[in-house]
């Protein structure tokens, strides 16, 4: 028997459904993820930045199948919240997607609240405590990925801002990604 848990697995990720939110940051209603973008609405969104023992941090770049920033380099994961699900568990579950990665504790560091002005979402930011784990990335989602340390990460920034997505960018503005 099929249950409805087992179904959501098979939910492509344009048909995915997903809080829109409200001025207050209040989910307002329910909409298939490819609408929802369509129409610039206000939505949540995970980012992870997994560290490893060696205090670096994985940063991936992008595929260039991705519509958005495509060969662009950004944080270790990220994706938007589905409807019923905490940020926590969106951010988890985007480390097992994209990078095969489980059993990492995350600790959430920053965040920010959509404007009405401008319709973005709300972001909120999770960091992993140093952690020993295999990066087994999707290579839909990711072309390369690498562990970087902070003289690494602040070079690109500096000198190459142009391949870095503003989810990094904004990230490594935030608070201290090899610290906290």
């Amino acid at each position: 028997m099929t249950t409805l848990k087992n179904r959501r697995q098979f939910v492509m990720p344009d048909e995915e459904i997903l809080e829109v939110l409200d001025s207050r940051q209040r989910p307002l209603m329910l909409m298939p993820r490819k609408h929802a973008l369509k129409q610039g609405l206000p939505l949540k969104v995970a980012l992870i930045v997994l560290r490893n023992k060696e205090g670096k941090i994985y940063i991936h770049q992008r595929s260039s199948k991705k519509g958005s920033y495509g060969g662009s380099w950004g944080p270790s994961a990220a994706g938007y919240v589905k409807a019923g699900e905490s940020f926590k568990d969106a951010a988890l579950r985007e480390l097992a997607e994209e990078l095969g990665v489980s059993s990492v504790h995350l600790k959430r560091v920053a965040e920010v609240k959509p404007e009405p002005s401008t319709g973005m979402s709300y972001v909120v930011l999770f960091v992993s405590s140093p952690a020993n784990v295999l990066i087994r990335p999707d290579p839909d989602e990711i072309a390369a990925g690498m562990f970087v340390d902070r003289d690494e990460l602040e070079a690109l920034l500096r000198d190459l801002p142009e391949l870095v997505t503003p989810a990094l960018q904004w990230a490594s503005r935030a608070c201290d990604l090899f610290s906290v």
